[in-house]
């Protein structure tokens, strides 16, 4: 079944939330200055996917540029909260970012901005084909 691209992030969010779930108070804790850093960046995709809605909703060639460099900068800021959050975030976010990295794959997303454990994408590959009996 075929996922549109806010379903399948709405998915993915709710398995990372799952994922997340799983981990004590301690592991999951970050410093009040990390936590502020990390919503604004949030703060600032989710303004840029808004912009990116309302100029999809006027279907104009013109604003496919636009778009084009919102999703860029939609990138870039991943990649600054995925590299935050390897050098300064929680035990829980580090092990986060790893294991979404391993899964995003399946769901077509191939440019998460981390370094994937050789390990990790070898058993998601294995699990990702069903076994045949010999």
């Amino acid at each position: 079944m075929a996922y549109s691209e806010s379903e399948r992030f709405e998915l993915l969010g709710r398995i990372g939330d799952a994922f997340l779930s799983v981990f004590t108070e301690a592991e999951r804790a970050r410093t009040p200055e990390f936590e502020q850093e990390v919503k604004e960046f949030c703060a600032r995709i989710a303004a840029d996917w808004a912009k990116i809605s309302e100029i999809q909703s006027r279907a104009s060639d013109d604003d496919r540029l636009e778009v084009a460099i919102l999703r860029d900068t939609i990138a870039v800021l991943w990649k600054e909260i995925v590299l935050a959050s390897e050098q300064r975030g929680s035990f829980a976010e580090r092990k986060y970012i790893r294991f979404m990295a391993s899964i995003f794959p399946s769901f077509g997303i191939t440019d998460f901005p981390v370094r994937q454990d050789p390990d990790a994408k070898l058993l998601m590959e294995l699990l990702s084909r069903p076994s045949t009996a010999n």
